[in-house]
């Protein structure tokens, strides 16, 4: 069995609050799962107490964080039975609960109510979470059942987030005062002999090959990070769920739907965002279409992808009923890299969609455009908790793919990081500046009076 103090110190057994943003490979979710299998089975044998575990989402801690505790619950050699509605282990008196807290509905959790007060509340990933607001709503209704005369825990985990400003990134910084701060790397569990060979090869190859991105992935070093690219997205104010879309373009109707698309390159991931553009002058991002070849080994060719597409298109038009509510124009923007599925796509799909190839590609324009529009409250993008894969025909839920992309893209050398994907935010570049790049498509006078009273109502 895994010795108990190889993993306890990370998280310091003598202090109350801990907050820990330190890189990969440092034990953080094994350290946690452990410090809670520990509490249930020692602690809590006197005197019954409950924790909760969260992250973003709950469905994510079923295979790694509740995996793991059950590891240590089995070490430890304890009885436990898994339920489900809410997700929880019970092991004899004691509970753990398994909560996700992302989302728009920032209340979510308030209903929450333990069978036992807690002894522990943690937060793993927290930099998944997509905003400080769902943080700090969490953690209000989890520390009111909280049991301040016991030997309490309040863990707080993540990664550095690759942008600067990253909410989790300053709120490590504000909260260094109210918590103690840990910190540990790759080293502390190698010297400890708890990273194999392999592992330690690797990071240091890519000590050797790529010294920034090590430093920032290995060592928690965020002060080389560019700023990101699109600073004037703010997930809390333009990611929006289906039922906050439909209120906020009650009295409207859809202009135009312009597909923009960035197809892959070698094993690049393909994406198309279609934007609706509401007669308003707002545009709202539906639905995308998302192919990564690195999830499923293969990558397709431009006949196999465009059937795929078109599978895409029959969903959205039968959704959006684009033909018979005579939809101005249905156009799509791909990048003329690609011009194998262009030429595809004219072929494959109905010649009511015009397939245009984008080729104004000036980076640091376009991302000013982008920008403009999040800035101007003229462009939302349509959170439907993950994206369906059409090569299966099995929906993904996850964090929405291009929320995380517009918060990770940062420049480089005055261009967009390749490293870093990019793919859905490309695809949204290219259809929002088909049409954005006129500024009368801002500036017409109705359109400015809907927006500065926007900028007025979202200070």
């Amino acid at each position: 069995m895994r010795v108990l103090e190889n993993y306890l110190p990370l998280f310091d057994p003598k202090e109350h609050n801990i907050i820990a943003n330190t890189p990969r490979a440092s034990a953080k979710s094994t350290s946690l799962a452990q410090m809670s299998a520990h509490l249930v089975v020692h602690t809590c044998k006197r005197s019954p107490h409950d924790i909760v575990v969260f992250r973003a989402n709950a469905n994510s801690l079923e295979g790694s964080v509740m995996q793991e505790i059950e590891d240590w619950l089995d070490a430890f050699g304890a009885d436990y039975t898994p339920h489900k509605g809410p997700m929880r282990l019970e092991v004899g008196a004691c509970n753990i609960y398994f909560l996700g807290v992302s989302g728009h509905d920032r209340s979510r959790v308030r209903g929450f109510k333990p069978k036992n007060k807690l002894i522990a509340i943690i937060g793993d990933e927290c930099q998944q979470i997509s905003a400080e607001e769902n943080l700090k709503h969490a953690l209000s209704t989890f520390r009111r059942y909280l049991d301040t005369a016991a030997p309490y825990k309040v863990l707080l985990c993540g990664n550095p987030h690759e942008v600067k400003g990253h909410w989790w990134n300053t709120y490590v910084q504000k909260m260094t005062g109210r918590y103690t701060k840990v910190h540990c790397t790759w080293r502390d569990l190698a010297k400890n002999g708890l990273l194999n060979g392999d592992i330690i090869e690797d990071i240091k190859l890519e000590k050797e090959v790529n010294p920034a991105l090590y430093r920032f992935m290995y060592e928690g070093d965020i002060t080389d990070l560019a700023g990101g690219a699109y600073p004037s997205f703010r997930r809390e104010r333009h990611l929006v769920s289906p039922d906050e879309a439909i209120e906020m373009t009650h009295g409207e109707r859809i202009e135009a739907i312009l597909w923009g698309g960035d197809g892959a390159i070698m094993n690049d991931a393909t994406g198309i965002a279609p934007l609706a553009v509401m007669s308003s002058g707002r545009a709202f991002v539906l639905e995308r279409f998302f192919y990564d070849p690195k999830k499923h080994g293969r990558t397709l060719a431009p006949s196999e992808l465009a059937e795929l597409i078109q599978l895409y298109l029959d969903d959205m038009e039968k959704k959006y009923n684009i033909i018979r509510d005579g939809v101005i124009s249905s156009a799509f923007a791909i990048d003329c890299a690609a011009a194998d599925l262009i030429t595809q796509l004219r072929y494959t799909i109905p010649d009511y969609h015009a397939v245009l190839s984008f080729t104004g590609k000036n980076v640091i324009r376009n991302n000013s455009v982008i920008n403009n529009c999040f800035a101007r409250n003229m462009l939302y993008i349509i959170d439907y908790g993950g994206y369906k894969d059409y090569l299966t025909g099995k929906f993904v839920p996850c964090e929405d793919p291009l929320a995380e992309q517009l918060e990770s893209v940062v420049w480089k050398n005055n261009a967009l990081d390749p490293a870093i994907p990019n793919d859905l935010s490309d695809a949204l570049t290219y259809g929002a500046c088909f049409y954005y790049e006129n500024p009368e498509n801002l500036y017409l006078p109705e359109r400015k009076k809907y927006y500065e009273d926007q900028r007025r109502s979202n200070p």
